[in-house]
């Protein structure tokens, strides 16, 4: 009895412990972002908000003629990268979320089909071409700088990010975790599987499973976290 309680209790908390961070009440949106510094965004139809630590409102953005917010990514807080696939819009955004350029317009650059986007600390973007299967790189001019076909089975990934370790992720729900380098090369798969946005904290991977409770894997380790 006393061992059956003690591994009880060890799995309360590592289902606890499991969660990426706990968004204050006040935020109610389900999108939710953090930065490094520890700000909330949250993204709702066509507005893009900001919320300090504690959950204290900051500033908006919106811009209903670029259409609904798809993705931001804010791995750099300074320069917050917006995509909104419909009209086939990214715009970059300082850390006031006032527009620090004029938008970058996809489609007139022929990217017609792109379905996700993220922006690499090497000061380019990321895309990826859900009908050809392509991953895109192009530099803030919309010049294209690498495309690498993506010929795996059943890739239809919901999510395209920049990790720490200077690598791409593209999360696929059915097959896992790709891992890409920063040129595009693939490096493996991590069977990890999800239907929503996974998150990423230092080496970390926060995931929700099969019946939405977060797990933690341990990126460098490459293991379930202890």
């Amino acid at each position: 009895m006393k061992k059956l309680f003690f591994f009880l209790l060890c799995s309360i908390t590592i289902a606890l412990n499991a969660q990426p961070f706990k968004v204050p009440d006040n935020i109610k949106e389900e999108v939710i972002f953090r930065d490094r510094f520890g700000s909330f965004y949250s993204i709702k139809d066509v507005v893009l908000s900001k919320y300090d630590k504690n959950g204290q409102f900051l500033y908006s953005y919106s811009d209903p003629m670029s259409g609904e917010i798809s993705s931001v990514d804010v791995n750099n807080p300074m320069k917050i990268m917006l995509f909104c696939k419909e009209q086939g819009i990214i715009r970059f955004l300082d850390n006031r979320l006032a527009p620090l350029s004029e938008n970058i317009d996809l489609y007139e650059r022929q990217y017609t089909t792109i379905s996700l986007a993220a922006y690499s600390s090497d000061n380019n973007i990321w895309l990826y071409d859900q009908a050809n299967h392509n991953l895109i790189a192009i530099d803030l001019y919309g010049k294209q700088i690498a495309k690498i076909h993506c010929n795996f089975p059943d890739f239809h990934p919901i999510q395209l990010i920049e990790v720490p370790n200077k690598m791409l992720m593209m999360q696929n729900p059915k097959t896992g975790i790709f891992l890409f380098d920063l040129w595009g090369t693939y490096i493996k798969t991590l069977s990890i599987f999800s239907s929503e946005s996974i998150y990423m904290t230092n080496n970390e991977i926060y995931y929700k499973d099969s019946e939405h409770h977060w797990q933690c894997y341990d990126f460098l380790r490459l293991q379930e976290c202890k």
